[in-house]
């Protein structure tokens, strides 16, 4: 397989001119995604990476997916400002699952520079770039695409996890443990998904000569299978196994068959999606204590809709989603919730992030019959009656000063 490496070679007589190439990175999902400002401010030492969008010549958007083996796929998307407007490029590439820290940042490296080349070509800021190539003689095809004939697990990949965690002190402990097993399979026209989980957790104090142990289980188990029909359409099944102390289940079974459809192409997910959804099914429950209304065991026929959207443009991105879930054969029994997330740059150093979301609950059929007692509620041992659930944050940020210091130094980093 061909590896091209582009490396650059900096005359210190014309550092100014080279770097007058000014670029803004904008981290997409910034909740979970990082760019790598830091490492690419020291290694792309040509250029200057600024901290004001609207000072700069091009605008590099960093996006990522999570991949079906685990890995992510990348997007840069290169945009033109100002004496540029109107140059746009789109760079794509793959990192595998198990990729290290280094090597991560490393290829995000790599394509930023290749990216920004067109635009230094474009300003005439190049004369103090020089290009190398270390091509690899071994030309050796090992198929297309992101499961190849030769992968001898068919795209298939399995996870197995066990994870335990404690805290205590005198008067009282905690202990928590859990397992998890999955396996998935996502190729470009179907997904899979088969997941297992077991949680464990138990609550001890003593106080004044009084002990009290409380301890709540839980498994749950769900299988996903979604077909791809066309660009805009596909549609899936969904599965799900419940045992829940908390949520008063001793067995609960639901099974569901869905349509969704997006208005834009699926290819396009990484800056944009407007999904609308469908779902019909069933729900078997066998519940631990009888509920409150005479039940020890029912079936209920169950419908959903959905609306989710996805934006992320050069200001920010925002996303927002809505849920209404009813019993088919008693709609009044329902759950509607909405929800909405919004990063983006106002003007210049001053940005808003907001999260918000908000629930109507009119369907919670599992609640028990006797009620909780005061120390379960207190120490939220059991689902409590409730109308709504809301939560909600919101962050301004205004950062002044230089916006072409380049500098980096780590000395006393977390003093700092």
């Amino acid at each position: 397989m061909v590896n091209a490496m582009l490396a650059f070679a900096q005359d210190d007589t014309n550092r100014k001119d080279a770097k007058s190439l000014q670029v803004y990175i904008s981290c997409g999902s910034s909740g979970y995604l990082d760019c790598q400002t830091t490492y690419l401010k020291t290694k792309i030492t040509w250029a200057y990476f600024v901290q004001d969008q609207f000072v700069a010549d091009v605008n590099v958007r960093i996006n990522a997916l999570n991949t079906g083996s685990g890995g992510q796929q990348y997007q840069m998307i290169f945009e033109g400002l100002k004496s540029l407007e109107g140059l746009r490029d789109t760079v794509e590439f793959e990192v595998i699952f198990n990729s290290t820290e280094n090597e991560i940042r490393e290829e995000i490296r790599h394509h930023v520079e290749l990216g920004l080349i067109r635009y230094a070509l474009y300003l005439d800021k190049h004369a103090v770039l020089n290009v190398h190539s270390s091509d690899s003689t071994d030309h050796t095809e090992m198929g297309e695409g992101t499961n190849p004939e030769e992968d001898p697990f068919h795209a298939w990949v399995y996870n197995l996890s066990a994870q335990s965690y404690s805290n205590g002190q005198e008067v009282s402990q905690f202990l928590h443990w859990g397992t998890r097993a999955s396996a998935s399979q996502v190729t470009e026209k179907q997904k899979f998904l088969v997941s297992v989980n077991y949680n464990k957790s138990v609550n001890h104090y003593k106080y004044q000569g009084v002990e009290s142990t409380y301890k709540l289980g839980s498994v749950d188990c769900y299988a996903l299978a979604t077909f791809s029909i066309n660009n805009h359409w596909s549609w899936g099944t969904y599965h799900n196994y419940v045992h829940s102390d908390f949520d008063n289940y001793k067995s609960a079974f639901s099974s569901n068959i869905a349509l969704e459809y997006n208005i834009f192409p699926y290819k396009n997910s990484q800056t944009k999606q407007l999904t609308f959804s469908a779902y019909a099914g069933g729900d078997y429950n066998i519940y631990k204590q009888k509920t409150i209304y005479l039940k020890n065991e029912e079936f209920r026929p169950v419908g959903q809709i959905r609306c989710q959207g996805y934006f992320n443009q050069s200001w920010g991105s925002v996303s927002f989603g809505f849920r209404n879930l009813a019993l088919l054969n008693e709609l009044k029994k329902n759950n509607t919730s909405v929800n909405t997330n919004i990063d983006a740059r106002i003007y210049k150093g001053f940005s808003i992030s907001l999260y918000a979301s908000a629930s109507l609950i009119r369907n919670q059929i599992n609640l028990p019959l006797n009620g909780a007692t005061m120390d379960e509620v207190l120490l939220q041992q059991q689902v409590l009656a409730t109308n709504y659930s809301y939560y909600s944050s919101l962050s301004l940020n205004y950062r002044f000063g230089s916006i072409y210091n380049n500098v980096v130094n780590t000395r006393f980093q977390n003093e700092f």
